[in-house]
């Protein structure tokens, strides 16, 4: 469930922010200067063909940094905000396991048993899975049309997997917990980059130096 949660919250952040985000093709000159001067660091001793290649891979290498900086430092503020929110309501759950259950009768039997069989999808083949997709598209339908329209081959017993999730909540604690965790990765990851970035630039300025 942690490749599904991953996954997820990552989706969440890139669509939360991109009406703001700057496209990559908006490269600065600055950043473009950066780039062409990088690609020439630790070629001197290597042939022309290895040379044009490395240049290549540099040139890729710094734009990606860049790139995954800007990105990065666009989604801090979201992260922070998903990470607030998610345990906040981790919190209200715990206090009151009433207010996400999904309750009793044909219509809640069945968006339970799809709710289960998606996670379960998740947890066993990974949420891009064929099984997977598959899955949601039973509890999508499950949602809208209050049917429980599953496929027998894809059915799974929530006994196979391991009994971490509470499968009478469409969101439960667990993937609450899950997506906190996800987010402190996304955080740390960008100070790291942040660090590679500066690392790049300051090797850019100590090259340009007379």
């Amino acid at each position: 469930m942690k490749g599904m949660l991953k996954a997820t919250t990552f989706l969440l952040a890139v669509s939360a922010v991109a009406s703001f985000l700057p496209t990559l093709n908006h490269v600065t000159a600055i950043n473009a200067v950066a780039i062409r001067g990088m690609s020439d660091i630790g070629t001197s001793s290597m042939g022309a063909a290895k040379t044009d290649n490395s240049n290549s891979h540099m040139e890729d290498y710094v734009t990606q940094v860049h790139a995954m900086s800007r990105l990065l430092e666009g989604t801090k503020e979201k992260m922070h905000q998903i990470k607030n929110l998610a345990t906040k309501l981790k919190e209200l759950e715990l206090a009151d396991t009433s207010l996400s259950d999904i309750g009793s009768g044909p219509q809640a039997d069945a968006l339970r048993h799809t709710v289960a069989e998606a996670k379960a999808a998740c947890d066993a083949f990974g949420p891009n899975s064929k099984e997977a997709r598959l899955a949601w598209v039973d509890l999508q339908l499950a949602a809208e049309n209050h049917k429980l329209l599953s496929h027998p081959t894809y059915r799974y017993s929530a006994a196979a997997i391991k009994a971490h999730h509470y499968y009478n909540a469409v969101v439960d604690g667990q993937l609450l917990t899950e997506a906190i965790d996800a987010v402190d990765s996304i955080q740390t990851l960008s100070r790291f980059v942040e660090v590679e970035k500066n690392r790049l630039d300051e090797q850019l300025k100590s090259r340009m130096r007379p």
